[in-house]
């Protein structure tokens, strides 16, 4: 590991990295996952860095050690990095509850394979941005893809007008989870779908507040979203049964059926919720 972020103070981690960036930086790229520290991603801005995120899906690296079983989200870090080694100065990697223990292997792996990995996961506790994305009556993917740039993208000014005004006044659903790889599935909420989860917490600037990520709301209709073979999964099958709410679960990408079921969810619990 070149730099991390949990073995030093911060000042002293902020120094080293700056000097990292003037020693080393040559592409003035960075491959990051999950959401970073944001101090980390400003100072890479500041030093005029590009970014790419490698939780979405490019052209696919097999390697022989990821097994079947792995979230796709995670062979898709691994498979990136392999692809984009040689365009990249550095990988930013998130490790702790800001992302998944899987965060912490993929890390270990890239940093033994000779990869440039800086550890910068996001400890912090407390928002650093208002909630305005997550209840905004805007098609669902396209906020969902929003909140996912933030960390190397803040809102303009006119942004944050536009979502200020475009308020959810009575949800009609709630979207509880993580992005899926498959964005597609976003495309079947209707705009009056409420942002909840890890999703929101994103948005929030604080992705490792597992004690906010699971306030579930137990009088919306609620589809909880997880990746296949995510620890989340869990949690997620739990919580759809003890408020009757649905869990999907995709690996790749998604399927029809499970699109009909998630449509068929949509449109009996819709009826249901109004006629209340």
């Amino acid at each position: 590991m070149l730099l991390d972020i949990t073995q030093l103070e911060k000042e002293i981690y902020y120094q080293k990295l700056k000097e990292l960036l003037k020693e080393m930086g040559h592409n003035f790229c960075v491959g990051f996952w999950g959401q970073p520290d944001q101090k980390t991603m400003d100072i890479l801005v500041e030093n005029n860095y590009h970014f790419i995120d490698l939780d979405v899906p490019q052209n696919y690296f097999k390697t022989g050690y990821i097994p079947t079983t792995t979230c796709h989200i995670i062979q898709d870090i691994i498979s990136n990095a392999f692809i984009l080694k040689d365009k990249l100065d550095f990988f930013i990697a998130t490790t702790g509850n800001d992302k998944c223990e899987q965060g912490y292997n993929v890390a270990r792996i890239l940093a033994d394979e000779g990869f440039p990995v800086i550890n910068a996961t996001n400890t912090n506790n407390n928002p650093i941005r208002p909630c305005l994305i997550s209840n905004a009556a805007i098609p669902l993917k396209t906020r969902v893809a929003r909140i996912m740039e933030l960390t190397y993208k803040p809102l303009t000014k006119e942004e944050e007008a536009y979502y200020a005004s475009h308020q959810i006044t009575v949800p009609a659903f709630i979207f509880h989870g993580v992005p899926p790889r498959d964005l597609s599935i976003l495309d079947n909420f209707p705009l009056n779908t409420r942002i909840e989860g890890w999703t929101k917490l994103v948005e929030l600037g604080i992705p490792g507040r597992q004690d906010l990520e699971w306030q579930i709301s137990t009088d919306i209709p609620t589809v909880f979203f997880t990746q296949s073979f995510c620890h989340k999964e869990l949690l997620a099958a739990y919580w759809a049964r003890q408020i009757g709410g649905l869990h999907i679960e995709a690996h790749n990408t998604i399927t029809h059926s499970t699109e009909a079921k998630l449509q068929a969810y949509l449109g009996l619990a819709g009826q249901i919720f109004i006629k209340e």
